[in-house]
């Protein structure tokens, strides 16, 4: 018995050419061929293997999808807030990354009692130089959802 293999990306489909099954007649045919020999077709074997996935993929968290109307966000108005409105966090609002903004907002106002305010402005500068000189495809030049920004 040969094995005829065709492999896809994900799940490889193997053929068997010797192992045949007949097709039973139904209503709009009577099961001949056009030589009137009975119809044959081979009997198809299928393995799905899984996806392989690591456990770094596994812990990685889901994708956020941008909203309906989400337009890409231009590098320079990005570096516009972050020169004067970083300290509150206004940059991170702007490009979707909320949880950041807020961590930027109440270490700008609260944490600024707690000399928290020194820290955020190191993570102001840190953030200013990575956008400008950030090159397409590294995370500075990328907004909340993983568009790049338009330069």
């Amino acid at each position: 018995m040969s094995l005829i293999s065709q492999s896809t990306e994900r799940t490889p489909i193997k053929v068997l050419s010797d192992a045949t099954q007949q097709v039973e007649p139904d209503d709009q045919q009577n099961g001949l061929d056009l030589d009137n020999t009975p119809m044959v077709m081979p009997i198809v074997q299928q393995d799905i293997k899984a996806p392989v996935v690591s456990e770094k993929q596994l812990a990685r968290t889901p994708v956020k999808l941008p909203p309906i109307d989400w337009t890409p966000r231009s590098k320079s108005k990005a570096l516009l807030l972050t020169f004067f409105l970083g300290y509150f966090g206004v940059h991170e609002f702007y490009l979707g990354k909320t949880n950041l903004g807020i961590a930027h907002l109440l270490m700008g106002t609260i944490g600024t009692m707690f000399f928290l305010g020194i820290i955020n402005f190191i993570w102001v500068i840190v953030e200013f130089i990575g956008i400008a000189t950030a090159k397409r495809g590294t995370k500075w030049h990328q907004d909340g959802y993983g568009i790049e920004l338009e330069d």
